[in-house]
């Protein structure tokens, strides 16, 4: 058996091939904020020879935030960890998405991922940086959206006992969002293949890779306090230059032989 490559296929299931979370194909309004979490069931079939596939279960939790900065522009966070037995995972990624159509029926974003991922396997550290590209489509059905989509990306692996590692991912996704008030329901399915190469060398992709199937069930809520606070922040700050217009207009009469009206003349 190829421990390099196992170790590998461990840490594509743990690590880069973590897709679920991004949202609808439809981008948040400006200042509308998003949050939420999710629980992920991984199966990852790790071919690594001429022999059958070895599987490799996995389940995660995972935070979520996004918050809407532009008309057509969204920026968010996810927040990842697990830890069991000798094997633990913790794993941030800086998301963002545009809006590439916004339609009644259709809505089509394209997304940008940068990922960190830090896994403890058999008490050795391994790190894993990757950017992932995705292409989301929403069909709007009321106030539900069914979301499609299409991952593809790269990875490098960095371990003290070998050389950097570098995993390509492609994967293909299908959720459903189910609007419930200020909730948002949110199961997934993402089905992937990620070759792997072995000590810098790229082996061959029809015996060896890991292909991953991911469940994910999440929940979101959006808020508008923040676009409540701005607006309030806003109106204070209106309040104010209003009072201190006044205040000085009110000790500028009060100034003998000074008509404030002349100002500006």
């Amino acid at each position: 058996m190829n421990l390099n490559g196992l170790i590998a296929a461990l840490l594509v299931v743990t690590g880069c091939a973590t897709q679920a979370g991004l949202g609808r194909a439809r981008v948040l309004d400006v200042g509308q904020l998003e949050y939420g979490g999710a629980m992920q069931a991984q199966s990852t079939g790790a071919k690594l020879g001429p022999g059958p596939l070895i599987q490799l279960p996995w389940v995660q939790l995972m935070a979520v935030v996004r918050i809407g900065v532009g008309p057509d522009l969204e920026l968010g966070g996810r927040l990842w960890a697990m830890d069991v037995l000798s094997l633990g995972t913790f794993g941030v990624s800086v998301d963002g998405k545009w809006q590439l159509r916004r339609g009644e029926w259709i809505d089509v974003a394209l997304g940008s991922n940068l990922q960190w991922q830090r896994t403890i396997l058999g008490g050795w550290p391994w790190h894993s940086l990757g950017v992932v590209v995705p292409l989301l489509v929403g069909l709007n059905l009321g106030r539900h959206q069914l979301i499609g989509g299409v991952r593809s990306g790269v990875g490098a692996l960095l371990g003290e006992s070998m050389r950097t590692q570098w995993l390509g991912l492609s994967a293909v996704s299908l959720g459903f969002s189910l609007a419930l008030g200020r909730w948002q329901l949110v199961p997934e399915v993402i089905v992937g293949w990620s070759p792997v190469g072995c000590n810098g060398t790229h082996a061959d992709v029809e015996r060896t890779g890991a292909s991953v199937f991911e469940l994910s069930l999440g929940a979101c809520r959006k808020s508008i306090g923040y676009e409540i606070s701005l607006r309030l922040y806003t109106m204070n700050l209106l309040r104010s230059d209003s009072l201190l217009a006044s205040q000085i207009f009110s000790t500028v009469q009060e100034l003998p032989g000074v008509n404030p009206c002349s100002f500006g003349q």
